[in-house]
């Protein structure tokens, strides 16, 4: 928190926008709570972003930080619980959720910033792009961004393109509600 500060007093009264991500979940810190009272001053003068796993159970944090204005990048890895808890190991899909409602519950109340998916497409999770869509619906993120691993090079095909062009455009409000 030392460097962060000075860092922050030195750098942040010259910034429009600060991604704060270290190696992993930067939530997770003993020092995150201190991290966003360092933040706080600057808020509305910098847009900060975060990626983040959602995986800490902490109502008042994910409120607090939609509060100061963070845009919250979710690095989500499967749509369903079986494929999320396959591939992220020891987390909980029904945490994430919990932790998306609360989420969802501030932006609408606060007006908060945009929420967005990140999804790493993977030849356990790919076939649930389409799910993935909806799901970021459900919980009022504002896009879905699919990157694959490389090396992952055609585990898209033609089938999988419809259903996701139809998700998309119910997300994006320019198609047929199913």
């Amino acid at each position: 928190p030392g460097i962060f500060r000075r860092t922050a007093d030195e750098l942040f009264p010259y910034l429009e926008q600060a991604h704060l991500q270290g190696l992993g979940e930067s939530t997770i810190s003993p020092f995150w709570p201190e991290i966003l009272e360092i933040c706080r001053p600057y808020c509305g003068d910098i847009r900060f972003s975060i990626v983040t796993n959602l995986n800490k159970k902490d109502d008042g944090m994910w409120r607090e930080m939609v509060r100061m204005g963070f845009r919250l990048s979710f690095s989500c890895d499967g749509a369903t619980a079986g494929t999320f808890e396959t591939i992220r190991h020891g987390s909980s899909f029904s945490r994430i959720l919990s932790n998306l409602e609360v989420i969802r519950e501030a932006r609408a109340s606060l007006k908060g910033p945009g929420l967005g998916f990140l999804v790493t497409l993977q030849p356990v999770n790919y076939r649930e792009m389409p799910l993935f869509i909806d799901l970021a619906a459900r919980y009022g993120a504002e896009s879905v961004l699919f990157s694959n691993m490389q090396g992952d090079t055609g585990i898209l095909n033609r089938r999988l393109f419809a259903p996701i062009k139809r998700a998309a455009m119910r997300l994006s409000g320019k198609g047929p509600a199913e």
